[in-house]
């Protein structure tokens, strides 16, 4: 394959750093003639030397057909799922458009692949063998990552949504008495769940619901002290503690609905030696580590002597104050958008004629 450029470099290893810090979806996005189509080769051809199975998927022809070449090109073995298109499914790359994808059934799924590493990885560090749930995105995806926990020795099942009641009881039945160490579901679980034993919370569902966040969590907060339990371990995979805050802090309940747009999500700081994100404090509650103290800021002291101002300073100043006294009156009639505000803003600068005005300014407007 040819050699990747600087920037493509950079770009891929920036995808590795976002999928690391917990995203399951991060998108490149480049300017025309960055070279994403080679970019993706690269990708394509690194997953496949470590075993995975990868689908392309983009929604035009054109830029299928472009992608096969390129595959082509760097000797990349690839099936094409679409109309015409001979079966191919025992390669391990699939070039297939949007809507083919959601249409067809029974082709290789590919590899939601460095997630679930992690998912594995932090699992063993934090909560090895200890009873875990963990919340996915969808029933594929819950049966994934539990092939994956089973493929590292764990005795872990999928439940979800369309699961029989009885692999339900059996699944909360195997996390009471030991038998089962990792249940993975989809669409089930939030609520109703009485297993004081569970251990771990595994978060790999993304969501803006705090109620969905809040209980998810609940699922593990039951006391449990004759199984030998001492705490909760949540590993949010999906960034919902930045979201939603720490679910041990203080909230103020009401009856008013959501929070407005813009408001900003509870405070969080998070410790770089074990990342353990906390509410904000001095010192990590994991590892201990110590957090630098913030810089408060504040002008900075520098030698020097006051003088006084001459008619030349003082005449810039004055020409300064009055850009910006003349800034804000523009920007303050900017705001003004009906006929009626302009007159209002008007008679509350005493014009003469604010009617007159008003109307001059919104006749300019539509120009």
């Amino acid at each position: 394959m040819t050699s990747l450029r600087p920037r493509q470099v950079q770009a891929i290893s920036d995808i590795r750093v976002a999928y690391r810090a917990g995203y399951r979806a991060p998108i490149l996005c480049a300017a025309t003639g960055f070279g994403k189509t080679h970019t993706s080769a690269a990708i394509i051809q690194s997953a496949l030397d470590k075993g995975k199975t990868v689908w392309f998927l983009a929604h035009l022809r054109e830029i299928l057909d472009d992608t096969a070449n390129r595959l082509r090109s760097v000797k990349i073995p690839f099936g094409e799922i679409a109309a015409g298109k001979p079966m191919e499914y025992h390669r391990r790359v699939q070039v297939v458009s949007v809507q083919t994808a959601a249409r067809r059934d029974g082709f290789p799924p590919p590899d939601r692949s460095t997630i679930t590493g992690d998912v594995i990885k932090h699992y063993q560090k934090h909560c090895n063998g200890k009873r875990a749930v963990a919340f996915c995105t969808s029933i594929s995806h819950a049966e994934h990552v539990a092939a994956e926990f089973q493929a590292q020795g764990y005795r872990a099942v999928a439940i979800s949504g369309k699961s029989k009641r009885s692999e339900r009881v059996a699944a909360l039945a195997g996390l009471r008495d030991g038998s089962l160490q990792v249940v993975c579901n989809a669409q089930l679980w939030v609520a109703g769940v009485d297993v004081p034993q569970i251990e771990c919370i595994i978060l790999l569902r993304p969501t803006k619901s705090l109620t969905f966040y809040l209980q998810a969590i609940g699922r593990g907060l039951r006391t449990s002290p004759h199984s030998g339990k001492k705490h909760l371990t949540v590993l949010d995979h999906a960034g919902s503690i930045f979201e939603h805050g720490p679910p041990e802090m203080e909230r103020q309940w009401s009856l008013e609905g959501r929070k407005k747009r813009g408001e900003q999500a509870p405070p969080v700081r998070q410790c770089p030696a074990c990342f353990c994100a906390h509410v904000p404090a001095p010192v990590c509650p994991e590892c201990g580590y110590r957090h630098p103290a913030p810089n408060r800021g504040g002008p900075a002291e520098v030698d020097g002597e006051l003088g006084e101002i001459d008619s030349t300073q003082a005449a810039a100043l004055e020409r300064l104050q009055k850009q910006k006294a003349h800034i804000a009156k523009r920007a303050e009639q900017g705001r003004a958008k009906t006929l009626e505000q302009l007159i209002e803003l008007g008679k509350s600068r005493d014009y003469k004629y604010p009617v007159a005005w008003a109307k001059k300014i919104m006749a300019s407007r539509h120009f």
